[in-house]
């Protein structure tokens, strides 16, 4: 599988990443670790892949699990998966798939993808980065691979991150922080030396706590960054 690295993102906890390639238009790649990892998300998350793909507008999602290898295919009607390259009909009745509740999506994940804001979904206990729309990847200047996955805690200063989360998750709180002023780094690649850099920021931005696919996270909008000109090898 060729990764398109101008359209690409990432949602789903325990992937590689979720791409929007540009050809073929129609379709949502996701890329996991071995056969294993793909039996498994196909299994939990079948019904959920399959609305994905319709919100979205999309004809299928394709599940690459190895190099060279043929991926699983998830049409947005429901009705049908590919294995290698034979399509197999879809059946509840063998327990292929677990009767499983799949919550709705408390956000419209079609409007954080096309915001000219930089929008993230972070998993709090890990700071693991789940989704990062186009804007959030560029302001980074990574490619999906390099920045999805990842860890975000270098971007944050600790105190202020916990403080954060703990406003956010407070029983008596909303789950929500507006117009939420604070500092932290952006990443930033040295033209000459190659190396990666930490730029200071003061940035503003909306959090709220959004559970996603089980997972507790922090979803967060920078309405407006400024730079400091403070800036640190890592």
């Amino acid at each position: 599988m060729e990764e398109d690295k101008n359209s690409g993102t990432v949602i789903f906890p325990g992937c590689d990443g979720l791409y929007f390639p540009s050809s073929p238009p129609d379709s949502i790649w996701l890329k996991v670790k071995g056969w294993d990892k793909a039996d498994e998300l196909l299994s939990l998350h079948f019904e959920y892949l399959s609305k994905l793909a319709s919100s979205l507008g999309k004809r299928e999602v394709c599940i690459f699990y190895e190099e060279g290898k043929p991926p699983l295919r998830v049409l947005a009607v429901g009705q049908i998966y590919l294995i290698k390259n034979p399509i197999i009909k879809f059946t509840k009745g063998k327990n292929m798939i677990p009767n499983i509740d799949i919550p709705e999506l408390n956000f419209d994940f079609y409007v954080l993808y096309r915001s000219k804001n930089p929008v993230y979904i972070t998993e709090m206990s890990t700071q693991k980065v789940l989704f990062a729309n186009p804007s959030a990847l560029m302001s980074q200047g990574k490619t999906p691979s390099e920045f999805i996955g990842e860890s975000a805690y270098l971007l944050n200063d600790p105190d202020e991150l916990e403080q954060r989360d703990k406003f956010l998750v407070e029983p008596e709180g909303t789950g929500e922080l507006t117009d939420y002023e604070y500092g932290g780094w952006r990443w930033h690649r040295d033209e000459e030396s190659g190396l990666w850099r930490l730029k200071r920021m003061n940035f503003v931005s909306s959090f709220r706590v959004v559970n996603f696919l089980n997972a507790q996270c922090r979803l967060g909008e920078v309405l407006s960054a400024e730079e400091t000109g403070h800036v640190v090898v890592v």
